[in-house]
């Protein structure tokens, strides 16, 4: 069925899905994917946090990701194949203060630059090829928090602050001006005894997707919603008045970050939950939410969810050092008791870090599946797939593995997960980790081998292994029958089936007379 599915999507002119089932339950984190600190590469400078962290989607071949810190440093690596380290020389410091959110950027020529938002008021835009070639963007008043770009979207920049506003940038302009701006998107309306009035504390705007290239989602810090913008308006000439958004979401929660895949949107809220509504027809009751992290914490603002590029899997770090996996092709109709919307638990959940994960990422490397966290503890960590049977030295061990939650769900698959390796050692016809059993592989098609018989059967019709009641004459006419009816010829056309390894064609001589 999966391969008529993925003819038919061929048809269509899409390309294949891919299925990533089997990489989940193998993710680890070897020693030389642990990087201690970003600017090592400097003496006499403090160990830093690395706040956020990107995989480059127009290098996935490459493994190429960047890493921003708290003290304004950028620097870029590539996840290396035989899990050795291996930096590269680029590296830059682009502002005076702390990196909020990095985004890959893609213009309308062609060339991939990095943005950056910082807690300096500033966007910096440099081209990969030539870091030194750096645009400046000062259209904020309060420090930006997040930026928004989209692979499929070239030349699509916004940005947005704790200001409140969301700038959207021109990429036609050598200086990148100002294309639209949405004034006071996430601000709260109080009622006093005059005219009604809006609160101008924290009317952060912590969220930004793009869901086409007319539509763009944003959600608030202290107003609890997520809202939907008609990018077709201009909203500059309004500036007096609240702006007044397509559609929108309450959920009652901060949202610190927000995902758009398909016809999903992602939200992840500083509830414990992550909300998914669908984007096609904006209906305020969410789809379902996911639940099972920890995000009770002052800087649960800052924690990034990631959606992998088949759309099967959602990763969102949480407050004791874990990071969670789920399954977003599980049952939602089913709603528990006592509560409004479907849940959805977590099927496994990733254990290395020592304290809270703050961003998580999903990337493709050679078409491998693989994950990017950043943590607390100072330390920035990549997983990836690894059969159970490979033998890792002791310069390299394992230091983060995957622990599995839903065992129900990995066996509804179609695999069984063992701690050791499996006794059976027989040569596969097709590739699959050794340490999932499919029931229909070869080694379950495989009968046993039956074991010789060591024992001469002639031996026991021998006059000396007679039986004391037995005369010679009627061993030999036992033997003389055992003969015939086990005399062999092969030009013979009946065929005797047997259990026994013995095979051929076996006839029976008539008697002699």
């Amino acid at each position: 069925m999966e391969l008529l599915y993925n003819l038919q999507r061929r048809s269509s002119g899409l390309g294949f899905r891919k299925n990533r089932d089997v990489c989940i339950p193998r993710l680890v984190n070897f020693k030389n994917d642990t990087h201690q600190r970003s600017v090592s590469f400097q003496e006499n400078v403090e160990e830093s946090e690395c706040l956020v962290g990107r995989f480059c989607p127009f290098n996935q071949r490459g493994g190429l990701y960047a890493v921003a810190d708290e003290l304004g440093f950028v620097y870029f690596q590539k996840v290396a194949e035989k899990k050795k380290p291996e930096l590269l020389e680029n590296r830059i410091n682009l502002h005076n203060n702390a990196i909020f959110d990095l985004q890959w950027f893609k213009s309308r020529s062609g060339e991939i630059y990095i943005v950056t938002a910082s807690g300096d008021k500033t966007v910096k835009i440099a081209n990969y090829a030539r870091l030194e070639d750096q645009t400046i963007l000062t259209e904020h008043q309060q420090s930006i928090r997040t930026l928004c770009t989209h692979p499929d979207q070239p030349g699509f920049l916004a940005s947005s602050g704790r200001d409140g506003n969301i700038v959207i940038y021109d990429d036609r302009s050598p200086t990148y001006q100002v294309s639209n701006v949405i004034v006071n998107a996430h601000i709260e309306k109080c009622r006093t005894k005059g005219p009604v009035t809006v609160k101008a504390i924290n009317k952060s705007v912590t969220a930004l997707a793009l869901r086409d290239p007319n539509t763009l989602i944003s959600g608030g810090y202290t107003d609890g919603t997520i809202k939907v913008w008609d990018l077709r308006r201009t909203y500059l000439k309004n500036v007096a008045k609240q702006p007044l958004p397509l559609h929108v979401f309450n959920v009652g929660a901060t949202v610190s970050s927000l995902s758009v895949t398909g016809s999903l949107l992602y939200a992840s809220c500083s509830n414990h939950s992550i909300y998914c509504f669908n984007a096609n027809t904006y209906n305020s009751n969410p789809v379902c939410k996911f639940v099972g992290h920890d995000t009770n914490s002052a800087y649960s603002s800052y924690m990034h969810a990631s959606v992998s590029d088949c759309g099967h899997y959602l990763a969102s770090g949480s407050f004791d050092g874990s990071i969670f996996l789920w399954s977003t092709q599980l049952d939602r109709s089913k709603t528990e008791q006592g509560e409004k919307y479907p849940q959805v638990h977590p099927v496994a959940r990733l254990v290395g870090h020592e304290k809270e994960v703050t961003c998580v990422q999903f990337g493709t490397v050679t078409d491998q599946l693989m994950l990017l966290s950043l943590s607390d503890d100072k330390t920035h960590r990549i997983w990836r797939p690894t059969p159970v049977l490979d033998k890792t030295d002791e310069e390299n061990p394992i230091e983060g593995k995957t622990e599995i939650i839903h065992h129900g769900f990995f066996a509804s698959q179609g695999m069984r997960i063992v701690s050791e390796p499996p006794q059976v050692k027989c040569r596969l016809l097709r590739p699959f980790p050794s340490f999932v059993h499919e029931p229909e592989s070869v080694i379950h098609q495989c009968s046993p081998r039956v074991r010789k018989c060591s024992t001469n059967w002639l031996t026991a019709l021998s006059p000396q292994n007679a039986s004391p009641g037995s005369s010679p004459a009627s061993a030999s006419r036992s033997r003389a029958k055992v003969k015939r009816s086990l005399s062999t010829d092969r030009k013979s056309a009946k065929r005797l089936k047997m259990s026994s390894p013995i095979k051929g064609y076996i006839t029976i001589q008539p008697k002699a007379h």
